[in-house]
């Protein structure tokens, strides 16, 4: 039998799946107010973000689910969180843009146990790569990556995080800039708004921090009081068909 947890899992990759191959470039949302707080599924962009706008209050409950989105939308929402001192519960799971700008950008967050924040390519990866392969990039991908990284930064240093968190995430996925390559164009309904178009092949897709690392690097406003067993990490890849890094020790970011 299936555990709560794999269901879930199941679930949002179902769902991921789905948004994935819809002919939309409006990214599916959903929201409900409910008497604990605003119960939110789905990915960042400009049209959940303007939702989420209008119907936050002043110290809200937020109950979050999402795989991730678009990062321009997603600095704006961590700004809006701040604005309105609104608490996070991650409802099941919290990824990409969802765990570092939601995850780390809030001023509060809860991740209860079953729920899992997973990170991916930072900024710090890509400031590295423009300082390796300077003339691999345009004037608008060197300035869109400078802007990027300082509003990354910036959401960080306001909870009182060290940045230092990003070269952490960026070391364990384990990027090859060697093999760095240009992309197609991006496809239709893509959520990119800029003209960065590169894909650095790594050892990893995602990347979990333990409480003790995230504890390490400053980010107390995330409670995090649970780890998965063994037998979590090696069912969680089956389900997500992503590759995991498990980051326990602050020595594995080095």
């Amino acid at each position: 039998m299936q555990s709560l947890f794999q269901l879930v899992l199941a679930a949002l990759f179902s769902l991921t799946a789905a948004s994935s191959s819809a002919q939309s470039t409006r990214p599916p949302f959903q929201m409900e107010r409910t008497d604990r707080g605003l119960m939110f599924v789905g990915q960042i962009s400009p049209q959940s973000v303007l939702a989420l706008e209008e119907e936050l209050r002043e110290d809200d409950l937020l109950i979050f689910a999402s795989s991730g989105g678009e990062r321009h939308s997603a600095e704006r929402l961590a700004d809006l969180l701040v604005e309105r001192k609104v608490r996070i519960i991650v409802n099941g799971s919290c990824f990409s843009a969802c765990a570092l700008h939601v995850a780390l950008g809030a001023p509060r967050v809860e991740v209860p146990e079953g729920a899992i924040v997973l990170f991916h390519s930072d900024t710090a990866m890509w400031i590295r790569a423009l300082a390796e392969h300077p003339d691999r990039f345009s004037e608008a991908d060197r300035a869109e990556i400078g802007r990027a990284h300082a509003a990354q930064i910036r959401i960080l240093q306001r909870q009182g995080i060290n940045p230092d968190i990003l070269w952490c995430i960026a070391r364990a996925i384990g990027p090859r800039y060697a093999e760095m390559r240009r992309t197609p164009p991006a496809p239709a309904g893509s959520m990119s708004t800029h003209d960065v178009r590169f894909a650095i092949p790594t050892d990893f897709d995602f990347v979990w921090l333990s409480p003790a690392v995230l504890e390490h690097f400053g980010a107390r406003n995330v409670d995090v009081r649970w780890s998965l067993n063994e037998g979590g990490r090696q069912s969680y890849p089956s389900y997500t068909g992503k590759r995991i890094v498990w980051v326990d020790t602050v020595e594995q970011c080095q």
